[in-house]
């Protein structure tokens, strides 16, 4: 977990919760997942911005279990190729100036092939067993450097609802220069207000 997100979790309580959801999900916890909705975390400190963004694959995929056939295969890949790209889902201020440093994109589900029901035999690299029918989750990380952090006052999500409307809402924890808080976005109301 990344200093300014680490931050973010020790402050929130909901989300240390969110970065275990996975693991306790596959054990059976009382967490809920809730299809059509998303959780996006976002800490700005100085010039750094990170947000990091989870939901169910069945709201961006469409299924949430190892692909049936090519055509879902190639629905999968557009998922992760679009996660790719945050210039796509985060419309940042441009006066802002801020250049993306890192990204990272994961899920059990990418890089298993159509109809490959084994492979989620094996969940990260340990023997956990994960069963082929368990609700996956996709989740995608990004840290931008700001010149202009300043000008950051907002961040517009648009893209990201037309673009998967299986997400009806996104829950977002924030911690920015004038502190915490949390909001809901939705398509009546896609961006984020810092």
């Amino acid at each position: 977990m990344h200093y300014l997100l680490l931050s973010l979790a020790l402050l929130l309580p909901g989300f240390a919760q969110a970065q275990a959801h996975d693991h306790e999900h596959a054990n059976n916890s009382l967490d809920a997942h809730v299809h059509g909705e998303a959780g996006l975390d976002v800490a700005l400190e100085g010039k750094q911005l990170e947000l990091q963004l989870h939901s169910p694959a069945m709201n961006l995929a469409g299924f949430e279990r190892a692909p049936a056939n090519a055509r879902e295969q190639a629905r999968l890949n557009a998922v992760r190729d679009f996660l790719t790209q945050p210039e796509k889902m985060f419309a940042l201020p441009a006066e802002a100036g801020c250049a993306l440093e890192r990204e990272a994109v994961s899920s059990e589900l990418f890089g298993v092939a159509a109809g490959d029901e084994d492979h989620l035999a094996l969940h990260d690299e340990t023997s956990e067993a994960v069963p082929a029918d368990d609700h996956h989750d996709i989740h995608a990380y990004y840290q931008f450097t700001c010149a202009k952090p300043q000008a950051l006052r907002s961040i517009d999500l648009r893209n990201l609802f037309r673009q998967y409307p299986g997400v009806h809402e996104l829950d977002v924890q924030l911690i920015g220069p004038r502190g915490q808080k949390g909001q809901t976005l939705s398509t009546r109301n896609p961006v984020l207000q810092f």
